[in-house]
């Protein structure tokens, strides 16, 4: 793997009128160690959507090393072969020029406890970025094949 690697992890999920945001807050947590998340800070803003209704959309911030490195393990440990399988083939699409990868949770299954792979709305948004050469797309396909994201 060498110079490439996960060097920050941001987090992002909406918390619509219809759901209770502790709950919200709970799915978004399952995805990081339990061991740290009292540490993790959670910044919480209050907007409208497009009909008016509140939306609370919460977000977090890991860039402590072992932080991201124990969340990005937890990750690999909970993301099913299926998933896995399937990121392989998204890879491409889901990285950016600038060395970012983004993924989307189901939000229920994270409450849940569950890690489920999605590409709609109702989802815990995850970008994570990475360090070296961060333009070139098989680096971090690589990367994260080796260290078991993907398949």
């Amino acid at each position: 793997m060498g110079d490439t690697y996960v060097t920050e992890i941001s987090m992002e999920v909406f918390s619509h009128a219809t759901e209770e945001p502790g709950k919200v807050l709970k799915a978004l947590f399952s995805l990081i160690p339990a061991h740290f998340r009292s540490k993790v800070e959670v910044k919480e803003e209050a907007v409208r959507g497009y009909f008016k209704n509140p939306i609370i959309i919460y977000r977090a911030k890991l860039s402590n090393r072992q932080e991201v490195e124990d969340t990005f393990s937890l990750l690999v440990q909970e993301v099913s072969d299926d998933d896995k399988t399937r990121l392989g083939t998204e890879i491409e699409r889901r990285i950016d020029d600038s060395g970012k990868l983004y993924l989307r949770f189901d939000k229920q299954a994270a409450y849940r406890g569950a890690m489920s792979v999605r590409q709609d709305d109702d989802t815990i948004k995850l970008v994570l970025r990475f360090s070296g050469y961060t333009s070139k797309r098989d680096r971090i396909r690589d990367a994260c094949k080796e260290m078991g994201l993907i398949h």
